[in-house]
């Protein structure tokens, strides 16, 4: 199911930003420049009608409940709705990218000015401008409810009929309804490979939504830039325990336990990935220069050249080595604004006194992350079957059930993890790569990030830490079913590199890919390598694209229509400043009232229309006028409508190029006609 909504009216719902001296209140718009409707706002619509409904029917709180949820119960409410796009969404983006933002948003939008009128004066500095949704514009929500849900819902969106900004003063009219149709997407089936003794369900994670990565070392609104392992681990468990009704024991349960409770399957980290490489945190030995043009990995010798552009600082971000060439990826985000009404809901935005305002940063949708998870052959199968129920969707991060979260799971064509063997020989070096926070705890017990301890979490006390760049953080996280936060850990952080060597007298041959505490929650992902060649040469990435098949032109031919229309317009003005002796403003009205009679949609029924106007005289002044004919052309001629129609179609390209012009033409005239006290 899905929920539609039809602008009835110009729509303005505040994104919280402005355009300085240009516009002081924004939309919500993405990178490409088309106007979105969050998901958040048309919930809290939805919420506070279906509210009103439970006040006269209070047989109907406890679904009321289950699809909106009860504060302080342990489970959030199961509406899940996503951000409201247009139809033909993904076509408009693939016209979109041929065309600036500016120019794209200008053509589904467009700007309403006002001002305080106080004493009859507008008030000094009141001016304000406010950027709109154009009416007619549908928008579409991805839903998700229980079926027993189905019937308040729909009662609610029947009786939604307003939202957004200055819904008092003419905006934001809207309709909107419950319908059937839906995106039927074939994911196919997720790769499952050999890992050791094991299994391996590798996947490429595509997101739909922008997902809020709580950032783990506790900012309220921060964000990470991957996908943590906890994270996946949380939204299988979620998935499993709907599919089987939320049940209070579910803990007891021998499948529930070993997927998610038994430390037996291990949930990796997801990292950024264009489809044909994946890109892991930068290692903390790859050095740089100032402008980020000249690349040196220290782990095999420090660098000594200072010439006038050293290279002094880490370069970060996310990396793909391939022999002498290095890939770069900056995963993108984005920041929200959001607001809780206050108590009073005849004030419809937070006060200092009331209510709240506050930001979520997120990864922006439409990137892609790998990652898989590793356990026994019967445990895959079954998180493998999960998934295929569910169309390959999962909802993760914070604030799942409204605008985020939402991620589809596609079939790879690699393996997202890979376990190589690394034979080390007697007195050579290796290096060890931190790929997600390492946490190591001492003979007590207590975590503690030190590097002595790595030997013997790789099973061969032989070796020896030689040299380190590294640093630490602090690794957080929160139990819904608790209800309370994990216990924060120390850790080495993503991209540490500890150097180590063979003191031994025989080969030692590694294969670890997890070390450490909490690896089933993605914890401790390690690298094994030899020591790399000292130098790298940067390579600006493309962004990989897939090719639009669809050979819609839905923008051009909205870009067409609007040239249209303004040609038609400055062709109405200069023709309406050439008349002489103009109809006068009461056949102006009735021929205005024709053209914008719903009835009224071709050259024939307008002209049908006009000869139904009894006074000759009046009738040929606005034949005169539709035609650029004059009068006596029709007395002459002794036309009928047929010629008349035939003129129309040879004079204009269709029926909405002479509506325009005529429109244009009689504002034209009648502005004239106050300007000069007529």
């Amino acid at each position: 199911m899905m929920i539609q909504i039809t602008l009835e009216s110009d729509l303005c719902l505040p994104s919280g930003d402005g355009y300085a001296g240009v516009v002081d209140t924004d939309i919500c718009f993405d990178e490409y420049g088309l106007p979105y409707i969050p998901g958040k706002r048309v919930k809290g619509c939805l919420r506070e009608c279906a509210l009103e409904i439970v006040e006269l029917e209070e047989e109907l709180e406890d679904t009321f409940n289950l699809l909106f949820g009860k504060t302080g119960d342990e489970y959030s409410g199961l509406l899940k709705l996503g951000t409201g796009r247009y139809k033909d969404y993904d076509t408009l983006v693939s016209e979109a990218k041929e065309h600036s933002a500016d120019e794209i948003l200008s053509y589904f939008t467009n700007t309403r000015t006002a001002t305080r009128i106080e004493k009859g004066h507008s008030k000094a500095g009141s001016l304000r401008t406010i950027r709109v949704a154009n009416c007619g514009e549908v928008f579409l929500f991805d839903c998700v409810f229980p079926e027993a849900c189905e019937t308040l819902l729909r009662r609610a969106c029947n009786l939604l009929r307003h939202m957004g900004l200055n819904r008092t003063r003419g905006l934001g009219e809207v309709k909107c309804e419950l319908v059937s149709e839906s995106k039927d997407v074939e994911h196919g089936s997720l790769r499952i490979s050999n890992f050791g003794e094991l299994k391996l369900l590798s996947y490429i994670m595509h997101l739909e939504e922008p997902v809020i990565m709580a950032d783990r070392s506790g900012r309220p609104s921060g964000c990470e830039d991957y996908i943590f392992g906890s994270a996946i681990l949380g939204a299988m468990a979620n998935l499993w325990l709907c599919d089987h009704g939320r049940p209070d024991n579910a803990h007891e349960n021998e499948t529930f336990k070993k997927l998610f409770l038994s430390n037996k399957v291990f949930y990796s980290a997801a990292f950024p990935t264009d489809g044909q490489r994946i890109y892991h945190p930068t290692p903390h030995s790859l050095k740089t220069d100032k402008d980020k043009y000249k690349l040196f990995d220290e782990s095999k010798a420090p660098y000594c050249d200072m010439d006038d552009n050293p290279i002094c600082k880490r370069h970060g971000g996310y990396a793909n080595f391939e022999k002498d060439s290095t890939y770069f990826y900056s995963v993108r985000k984005e920041v929200s604004v959001h607001h809780a009404r206050p108590i009073d809901k005849g004030v419809g935005h937070a006060t200092s006194k009331d209510g709240q305002t506050f930001t979520y940063e997120a990864i922006s949708r439409g990137q892609m992350f790998t990652g898989g998870m590793i356990g026994r052959e019967e445990d895959i199968l079954e998180l493998a079957h999960l998934l295929e129920k569910n169309r390959n969707i999962l909802r993760m991060g914070r604030s799942t059930t409204a605008q985020f979260g939402k991620v589809s799971m596609v079939p790879i064509a690699f393996d997202a993890i890979s376990q190589k063997e690394l034979s080390v020989l007697p007195g050579a070096r290796f290096r060890l790569i931190v790929r997600t926070p390492l946490i190591m705890s001492d003979e007590k017990g207590n975590d503690n990030p030190n590097l002595a301890q790595i030997p013997i979490l790789l099973g061969n006390p032989s070796l020896r830490v030689v040299k380190s760049f590294a640093s630490q953080t602090r690794v957080a996280g929160y139990n819904s079913k608790w209800r309370l936060p994990w216990r924060q850990a120390s850790a080495l952080s993503e991209g540490s590199v500890i150097i180590l060597k063979n003191e031994g007298t025989v080969r030692v041959t590694l294969n670890q890919t997890f070390i450490g505490l909490r690896c089933d929650r993605g914890f401790g992902q390690i690298t094994l390598e030899p020591l790399p060649d000292s130098y790298f040469y940067k390579i600006k990435l493309k962004a990989h694209e897939v090719e639009n098949q669809n050979n819609s032109k839905i923008l051009s031919e909205l870009i067409s229509a609007r040239k249209m229309k303004e040609d038609a317009t400055v062709r109405g003005v200069e023709y309406a400043q050439r008349l002489i002796n103009p109809p006068q403003n009461s056949q102006l009205q009735r021929l205005k009232s024709m053209l914008l009679d719903q009835e009224v949609d071709g050259f024939a029924k307008l002209v049908d229309k006009i000869f139904e106007i009894k006074q000759e005289k009046q009738r040929l002044q606005i034949l005169s006028l539709i035609t650029s004919k004059d009068e006596r052309w029709f007395e002459i001629s002794n036309i009928g409508v047929a010629d008349i129609t035939k003129r129309l179609n040879e004079t204009y390209y269709d029926y909405d190029e002479l509506k325009v012009r005529i429109l244009s033409v009689i504002t034209e005239i009648k502005h004239s006609r106050r300007n000069k006290g007529v």
